[in-house]
């Protein structure tokens, strides 16, 4: 059963490290959601964890998640995935596309919260043009949804 699990785990990782993996799914999709590995042990290492001794037999499980700038109180996470489900019967090709949906769901969920929840550059022209400049100070780079933005039809939550 261990190794299948590692098997698994390995076609997830590619040929690429598990720090590798966590720092290419952060940089190369649109929201970088974080993922966390639970070990043998029980313990998690999660996001900015250090990962020095730790390899793909370590790996008991795996969880992805998100959150959005700007948006409190919001948990996106896909359920935990144990690794032990991948038994030699299954293709290790199983897990890494498993992996991979969780990550694209994540990813979308995060970008979908976003864009209901942060304005458009229209947007940002409308709250200028009523004397709010949501250029600067500590908010600057998030805009909120204006109600009545012709571009993007204000389609969000006004926050």
């Amino acid at each position: 059963m261990g190794e299948s699990m590692m098997k698994a785990m390995e076609a997830i990782l590619d040929g690429c490290t598990l720090a590798e993996l966590r720092r290419d799914i952060y940089k190369h999709t649109a929201c970088g959601p974080w993922v966390s590995f639970k070990l043998h042990d029980g313990t998690w290492n999660h996001s900015g964890d250090d990962l020095t001794g730790v390899g793909p037999g370590d790996v008991r499980s795996w969880q992805v998640g998100s959150i959005v700038e700007g948006v409190d109180n919001l948990d996106l996470k896909e359920p935990e995935r144990d690794l032990m489900v991948y038994t030699e019967d299954k293709d290790p090709k199983q897990a890494y596309e498993d992996f991979y949906a969780d990550v694209a769901t994540i990813d979308k969920a995060a970008d979908d919260v976003w864009r209901q929840t942060h304005g458009c550059d229209g947007c940002a022209k409308l709250w200028v043009a009523e004397g709010f400049d949501p250029r600067g100070g500590e908010w600057a780079g998030y805009v909120a949804v204006h109600e009545k933005c012709p571009d993007c039809a204000g389609d969000g939550v006004v926050m």
